[in-house]
């Protein structure tokens, strides 16, 4: 018998920041340096802005420039070489976004959308070559290039399938369309995926963000009080509807969680936070929860994710930022930070916060862990390109136990309940955290004994009975009773699962196949014998007469039997058997005068006859020579015997009767 324990494992994909979203730049003069791996204000931004804004760095965070959509900013703070007048507006909720050309170290693109009341809402980009004016870059001659006209204020990045090339990705003002652009090592293709979507909520302002793994995407139609989100295919860039979430009071900013679950929404009602892995459309619209309140317009803003994991969110004429510090767990679990970073002395925020392509975060690790049942140790693991990992468990009450530097650690924990469990993962000079909630479940008396191996006798079964109360059972034939009748030889098991606790049990069945047969009843005949013996392997033997041998030779008549062990398995089989004792005797050879004759008689009971001239009587007369046989049959016996009998003819002859006289002498 041998038992298990079921395994739950659990996974929990998060992202960690490249180094090109380490530096934001918005509002008014507001800035956050996040090199440190914590986000730190600065104070040397030129962006003068309500609303869009996007800023770049290297890939060692250092700045390289950033813009609101009219004039790029160099990693100086001066405007760039040929970089104003770009034909965006920065009233729009999107401004822009910036975009590293791919393959190349030293061209950007900086896409703009000029809202529906300025420059025509045209799309457009930009291109950008850091590696002119001594390394402060330059807007090159491909400048203000449109790609369409009558956009509207929102415009996001997808990474491509391939992981290489991009897509841009921006609706129509005037219809309903929204277009996909290509962007690959050989620029921007100029001619769009266009996905018609079917929605009666579209609006120009609130922003449209991609999930990190790029397979949605959702628009804050904030005039329409509606959002609309979409699946997206990163391989051919087409958008198909989703859902329409209806009655969200001015819906601006969206922020997705880190590993694309979850959605949040600033809105006029407060933020809110809807689970996306709650299947369906329904579901999701009755998952909404409501993680913190606001009390008029100046007190919502933007979303955005940052290289921390954390979200973050600013008000119009903020002296503060605030942050979703669990973003990917659900409900008053995600903590809603309200102020959690004071910008620095002088600067306030707008309403809006730098964009990034989706897959700005690339270096990506899983956190995960296995046994949930109280009293079993939980496992914990972390994948990935990672220097060093800290735990903790949230369990306080386990003391000096409660954390581990193990990059595999196992931890008991002290009582079942609830449990956020953190692990911060070190790459580098930042710190990565990500939480995982696990709950550890204690078992309602799950106990699981089916027996020991066992042996059953051919004909035999046994029942295998796994029973517990508010239980379910997987058995080895995928069979879901609490109990199983078995008769053939093989390997039994069984889970029992309760709850998130489970137990297995086996057993092994062998099955002794033991058959006996004398064969059918018989007959001997006068002095024949039949030797029984049934032949078989590794067992004892008692014939009816107390003998211990394999074999018994039979001569007489009776009923005989014999009984057969091996283990604990017994068969017997018993044979009648009848002996007749059969015999016929003509006599010896004979010789008969002439006129005599002889009764041939071989009478014996139940017998049949049949003489050599095919008479069936049980006597014969001779009265002539000859040889004479006889087969007498009694059931399967059969005995014969013969007789020659001789015929002496003797004669004589002394003449007919006749007179002599007296004295005459006659001679015969």
């Amino acid at each position: 018998m041998k038992k298990y324990i079921y395994i739950i494992v659990l996974f929990y994909q998060i992202v960690a920041a490249q180094n090109e979203g380490n530096i934001w730049y918005f509002g008014y003069g507001a800035g956050i340096d996040f090199n440190s791996g914590s986000p730190v204000p600065i104070s040397n931004g030129q962006l003068n802005t309500e609303e869009g804004c996007a800023s770049i760095s290297d890939e060692n965070g250092d700045l390289l420039f950033y813009t609101d959509g009219t004039t790029v900013y160099n990693k100086s703070h001066s405007p760039m070489v040929n970089g104003t007048n770009l034909l965006a507006d920065s009233s729009a909720t999107q401004s822009s976004i910036i975009l590293k050309k791919p393959n190349s170290a030293i061209i950007y693109y900086v896409f703009t959308v000029g809202g529906s009341s300025r420059n025509q809402g045209k799309l457009c980009y930009s291109e950008i070559d850091i590696s002119l004016n001594d390394g402060l870059g330059a807007v090159t001659n491909m400048k203000n290039i449109e790609l369409f006209s009558d956009a509207s204020e929102k415009i996001t990045t997808i990474l491509h399938s391939n992981g290489n090339d991009f897509w841009i990705v921006a609706p129509q003002y005037s219809s309903t369309s929204y277009f996909s652009y290509l962007v690959t090592s050989s620029g921007v293709n100029p001619t769009p995926i266009q996905s018609p979507i079917d929605t009666a909520g579209y609006n120009s302002i609130g922003y449209l963000v991609a999930s990190p793994d790029g397979t949605k995407i959702c628009a804050a139609n904030y005039s329409a009080n509606s959002l609309d989100l979409f699946d997206f295919d990163t391989h051919t860039g087409e958008l198909l509807f989703k859902m329409e979430v209806a009655g969200t009071n001015k819906p601006y900013g969206i922020a997705f969680s880190t590993n694309s679950n979850v959605l949040y929404v600033s809105s006029l009602d407060g933020y809110f936070q809807f689970d996306l892995s709650a299947g369906t459309n329904t579901a999701i619209l009755n998952s909404k929860f409501l993680i913190n309140n606001v009390a008029n317009y100046n007190q919502f803003g933007a979303l955005q994710l940052g290289p921390d994991q954390k979200n973050y969110t600013v008000t119009k004429n903020g002296e503060y930022v605030s942050s979703i510090d669990h973003p990917n767990l659900l409900g008053a679990m995600c903590h809603f930070n309200q102020n959690s970073l004071q910008l620095a002395e002088g600067h306030t925020s707008g309403i809006g916060l730098p964009s990034f392509f989706n897959a700005l975060y690339d270096f990506s690790f899983d956190i995960s862990s296995s046994a949930f049942c109280f009293g079993d140790s939980t496992s914990f693991y972390i994948s990935g390109d990672v220097d060093s990992v800290f735990w903790d468990f949230g369990d306080t009450a386990a003391g000096a136990e409660n954390t581990s530097n193990l990059t595999s650690p196992l931890h008991q924990f002290s009582a079942p309940g609830d449990y956020l469990v953190t692990a911060t993962a070190v790459r580098g000079n930042f710190s990565y955290p990500s939480d995982l909630s696990v709950t550890i479940t204690a078992p309602d008396s799950l106990a699981l004994n089916i027996g020991n191996d066992t042996i059953l006798c051919n004909g035999d079964s046994l029942v295998l009975n796994a029973s517990n109360r508010n239980a379910t059972y997987l058995w080895q034939d995928m069979s879901t009773s609490e109990s199983i009748k078995v008769g053939a030889p093989g390997l039994y098991f069984v889970e029992v699962t309760q709850n998130v606790c489970s137990i297995a049990d086996s057993i092994f069945i062998d099955v002794i196949n033991l058959e006996i047969d004398l064969g059918s009843d018989t007959t001997l005949c006068n002095d024949a014998t039949i030797l029984l013996g049934p032949a078989i392997d590794s067992v004892t033997y008692v014939w009816q007469d107390g003998s211990t041998d394999s074999t018994f030779l039979v001569s007489n008549e009776g009923l005989y039997w014999v009984e057969v062990n091996k283990d604990q398995c017994s068969v017997a089989d018993s044979i009648n058997i009848d002996v007749i004792n059969l015999d016929v005797n003509l006599g010896n050879d004979t010789t008969l005068c002439n006129d005599e004759s002889l009764v041939l008689d071989a009478s014996n009971r139940n017998a049949t006859y049949l003489w050599q001239d095919g008479s069936t009587a049980s006597t014969f007369l001779v009265s002539n020579a000859g040889l004479y046989w006889l087969e007498v049959t009694q059931n399967i016996c059969t005995v014969a015997d013969s007789i020659r009998i001789e015929v002496i003819n003797l004669e004589i002859d002394l003449g007919s009767d006749t007179t002599l006289c007296y004295g005459e002498n006659r001679i015969t």
